[in-house]
C-alpha cells in the first residue's frame, strides 16, 4: 500500500507525550495524517502536537489517558469534534483501552505493548488495516 493512503486522515494518538506515542504521531504527521494528540501531561501532548504543526500537519493537543470512562468518552468526543478518527494508536493504554477502542470507533487501530517504539511496524499495522 501507498504512503499517501493516511493522508487526509484523523489519528488519535494517547501516550503521545511519552517516546512511543511521539514517534508515532510525528510518523503519522510525515505520512499526511492529521493527528489529536492525547497525554495525561498537557504539555507533552502540546509539544509533540506542536512538532507535527512544525511540519505543516494539522495537530491538537488534549490532557486525557486512558485510565477512566471520563476520558475515553473526553477523547472520543473530541475526536467527533474534529470530524471522527479514522486512525487509533493507543501507546499510553489504561484500565479503559478497551472502552476507548470501542468508543472512538476508529477503521483502524493498533495498541502498543510496553516499551515498543517501532514506528515504521505501526504504520505498516495501519495501512494494512
Amino acid at each position: 500500500m501507498s504512503r499517501t493512503e493516511l493522508r487526509y486522515l484523523l489519528a488519535l494518538v494517547t501516550g503521545a507525550g511519552g517516546a512511543p506515542g511521539h514517534e508515532v504521531a510525528v510518523a503519522l504527521s510525515r505520512a499526511g495524517a492529521a493527528v489529536l494528540c492525547a497525554d495525561p501531561d498537557p504539555e507533552a501532548a502540546e509539544r509533540t502536537a506542536a512538532v507535527v504543526r512544525r511540519g505543516r500537519v494539522a495537530a491538537w493537543s488534549v490532557q486525557a489517558g486512558v485510565e477512566d470512562d471520563v476520558d475515553v468518552a473526553l477523547l472520543a468526543a473530541r475526536a467527533r469534534d474534529l470530524g471522527g478518527a479514522d486512525l487509533l494508536v493507543v501507546a499510553g493504554g489504561g484500565p479503559a483501552t478497551d472502552a476507548l477502542v470501542t468508543a472512538v470507533g476508529a477503521a483502524r487501530t493498533v495498541v502498543l505493548g510496553p516499551g515498543e517504539v517501532d514506528a515504521d511496524a505501526v504504520l505498516a499495522g495501519l495501512r494494512s488495516g
